[in-house]
């Protein structure tokens, strides 16, 4: 269902309603039900329509820092169920940049974010 007041009009409705005009006479001028109205008024209340800018941006930050915690406390389980995992060295040319392999297969998203991570700390192996 599309919005058909933006909350900056909900405010300015609001105030005529606080200014002394009866609910059923702005809910006639303005096509709403009047539980629109107090609806409005309960989650409004007496805010500016700054106040309701600040609030709406304020929602948005706060929605996309939750995304990127979320993002970061996916990185680190798949980091921990890595770190615990065993793992045994191979045999290698060059023996500082030794490849680690499990006992047992490991998904391929976990194997290229380890080499990503080797080859960030020692450099890309050529060898």
């Amino acid at each position: 269902m599309k919005k058909r007041y933006s909350e900056e009009q909900v405010v300015r409705i609001l105030a005529e309603v606080d200014g002394g005009q009866s609910v059923a006479e702005t809910c006639r001028k303005y096509g709403v039900s009047e539980q629109t109205v107090y609806r409005w008024k309960a989650r409004h209340g007496s805010m500016t329509v700054e106040e309701v800018r600040d609030m709406r941006q304020l929602i948005q930050e706060n929605s996309q820092l939750r995304r990127i915690v979320a993002q970061q406390a996916m990185d680190i389980d798949a980091l921990k169920g890595l770190l615990s995992k065993k793992w045994q060295a191979l045999p290698s040319a060059r023996p500082r940049l030794c490849c680690l392999r499990r006992s047992s297969n490991i998904r391929r998203g976990e194997r290229a974010k380890w080499r990503g991570y080797r080859e960030a700390r020692f450099g890309a192996f050529t060898g």
